[in-house]
């Protein structure tokens, strides 16, 4: 059996959701990655599957990226790319940065996005 992964996308929605005062920024912080793993392994199957590269190792996110932004057969899908790529960047200071401006935002903005690229992919999210 493989694994859902749209049930990353399900988990960083509820994280969010979540106010917990005690743990809000680390639930925060986990919606922001778990998020990003959602649409990346969409992104990764579109790059596999609709265009034909050979199997995409599970640590080449800048390949993913690259290839959808410049290889992507419209314009969506292309521009899923270069947001990918955005995202990424917010997933890495979720994951190893010690201070984030402005979390409670970034938290939003950073699921808005995903749910962008996922329907870039051609993904209908809720």
């Amino acid at each position: 059996m493989t694994f859902d992964w749209s049930a990353y996308h399900r988990l960083a929605q509820s994280l969010a959701k979540d106010t917990d005062r005690a743990e809000t920024e680390a639930k925060q912080r986990s919606a922001i990655s778990r998020g990003y793993y959602y649409v990346f392994h969409l992104a990764r199957r579109h790059v596999e599957v609709d265009l034909g590269k050979a199997r995409v190792r599970s640590d080449a996110h800048d390949q993913v990226w690259s290839t959808l932004e410049t290889e992507g057969k419209t314009r969506e899908i292309r521009a899923a790319g270069a947001k990918g790529k955005r995202l990424k960047v917010k997933r890495n200071q979720a994951d190893y940065d010690a201070s984030i401006a402005a979390i409670d935002r970034e938290c939003q903005l950073a699921l808005t996005e995903v749910d962008a690229i996922a329907r870039l992919l051609g993904v209908s999210v809720p």
